[in-house]
C-alpha cells in the first residue's frame, strides 16, 4: 500500500486537509474580482491551498492562471513569464490561439516552437521597441481583455511575488496597481513566503501597492482538523496510532502542514506491524533530524556568534520570544539592544526567524528540534 501521507509538492483532492474556511474566503475573494496578498512561512501550504481552491472552479466560467515569479529577474522577463502562463491556459487550436494572443498583446510577438521532445512550446519575444513599462502595461491590460471577450472571471495567482524586490525598479508594481485600480472583471492573488518582504509590499506607504488588496496571512492547521485526518489515515491502512502518539505528532509539528505531513510518513514507513510501537514517534523525529543533519550544519556554521545565540535562544523556547528584552540579552550574553537588532535583521534575511505579534520564533521546526537536541548534548 502506497504511504497515504504527502509532502514536498503540491498536495491536493483527498491529500489535503481541511482548510474549509480558507478555501471559502479565498473563492469570495475570486467571485468579488479581489486583489489578495497571501502570505506564510515556508511550507504551509500557499500554493497547494490556491491550487485546492482553483481546480474546484467552473471551467466554463473561470479561467485560473499561475505563474512563479522565482525564476524571474527583470521587468522583461517577468512580462514575457506573465504572457507565457496566460497563453498556456487558453484552450484553443493553434492557430487561433497565436491569433488571439496578437490580438491581447500588441507589444509581443508569439510563436511555437517544437522542443527536443517533440512537444509544442510557446514563447514570446519583445518587439523592437522594448520599452519595458509600456509592454508590462499592454500584457496586464490584455488579461482583462481577454476576461471580457470570454466572459470568464480570470484569477491571476503569482507566487514568490516578493521577487519583484530584487529588480532594479518598482515598475511591476506601479503597473500592477494602475491596471488594478482602473479595471475590474479579474482576481489578483499574490503568494509570498518571505513575510516581512511581502507585508512591507502593501503596509509600506511609500510603496505602490500600499493597501491595494486584502492582507491574508495563512496560518496552521488546527489540531482538531488534523486528528480526524491522520487516524483515519492510519486506521485505512490498518494501523494502530494511540491517542498519544497522535498528540505527540502534533505537539511535535505545531500543525504546521509540512511538517505534520513528513512526520507521519516517516511513522507510517517505521511502523513494524499493525501498531504504532511507543517510541516509534520519537525514532521518526530523529531520523528526520538525521537526514537534514548536513543542511543544518552548514546554516549554523554560516551564522556569526551573535546570530548562533540569537538562533539559540530563540529556539529554547516552545513560544514566540521577544529578543529585545534586557533578561533574555543578558542570559544570551548579546551586550547591547542594537546588536541584537543586527542579528535579527540578518536571521530575518535568511529566513531562519519571523515573527508574529507575541514575538519571535524559529521558522523550521526541525531546525528548531535539532537546536534544541544540540544544547541538550552540549
Amino acid at each position: 500500500m502506497d504511504n497515504p501521507f504527502r509532502f514536498g509538492g503540491i498536495v491536493g483532492g483527498a491529500d489535503f486537509c481541511n482548510r474549509q474556511l480558507e478555501r471559502s474566503e479565498l473563492r469570495q475573494a475570486i467571485d468579488n474580482g479581489d486583489c489578495l496578498f497571501l502570505h506564510s512561512e515556508r511550507r504551509m501550504g500557499k500554493t497547494s491551498l490556491v491550487s485546492q481552491v482553483t481546480s474546484e472552479l467552473d471551467s466554463t466560467s473561470y479561467l485560473p492562471i499561475y505563474m512563479d515569479a522565482w525564476t524571474t529577474d527583470s521587468v522583461n522577463s517577468f512580462t514575457l513569464a506573465l504572457a507565457r502562463a496566460v497563453g498556456r491556459r487558453l484552450n484553443m487550436n493553434l492557430e487561433h490561439l497565436l491569433e488571439s494572443l496578437r490580438n491581447a498583446f500588441s507589444r509581443l510577438i508569439p510563436s511555437l516552437t517544437v522542443d527536443a521532445a517533440g512537444q509544442t512550446q510557446l514563447q514570446f519575444h519583445l518587439t523592437t521597441d522594448n520599452d519595458s513599462a509600456r509592454t508590462l502595461q499592454d500584457v496586464i491590460e490584455g488579461i482583462y481583455r481577454i476576461a471580457r471577450e470570454q466572459s470568464r472571471r480570470i484569477v491571476i495567482v503569482i507566487d514568490e511575488f516578493q521577487r519583484v524586490l530584487d529588480f532594479d525598479s518598482d515598475e511591476i508594481e506601479r503597473q500592477l496597481r494602475s491596471c488594478i485600480q482602473q479595471h475590474r472583471g479579474v482576481a489578483w492573488f499574490f503568494l509570498g513566503s518571505k513575510r516581512h518582504l511581502l507585508r512591507g509590499m502593501f503596509q509600506d506607504p511609500a510603496r505602490p501597492l500600499y493597501r491595494l488588496g486584502i492582507h491574508y496571512p495563512l496560518q496552521v492547521i488546527d489540531k482538531e482538523h488534523w486528528r480526524p485526518f491522520i487516524r483515519h489515515r492510519f486506521e485505512a491502512s490498518g494501523i494502530d496510532l494511540r491517542d498519544t502518539q497522535l498528540e505527540e505528532i502534533l505537539r511535535i509539528s505545531g500543525g504546521h502542514p509540512y511538517y505534520t505531513q513528513h512526520l507521519c510518513h516517516t511513522v507510517w514507513d517505521m511502523c513494524p506491524s499493525n501498531e504504532v510501537p511507543e517510541s516509534l514517534v520519537s525514532q521518526a523525529q530523529t531520523r528526520l533530524l538525521e537526514r537534514e543533519g548536513d543542511t543544518f550544519s552548514a546554516q549554523w556554521e554560516a551564522l556569526t556568534m551573535t546570530q548562533q545565540r540569537l538562533l539559540l535562544g530563540i529556539s529554547s523556547q516552545d513560544a514566540p520570544v521577544r529578543p529585545f528584552a534586557s533578561e533574555f540579552i543578558k542570559q544570551w550574553n548579546l551586550s547591547t539592544p542594537s546588536t541584537v537588532q543586527r542579528g535579527i535583521e540578518a536571521l530575518l534575511t535568511r529566513d531562519l526567524v519571523d515573527r508574529n505579534e507575541d514575538g519571535y520564533f524559529v521558522l523550521d521546526r526541525f531546525l528548531s528540534a535539532w537546536l534544541k537536541r544540540r544544547m541538550a548534548e552540549s
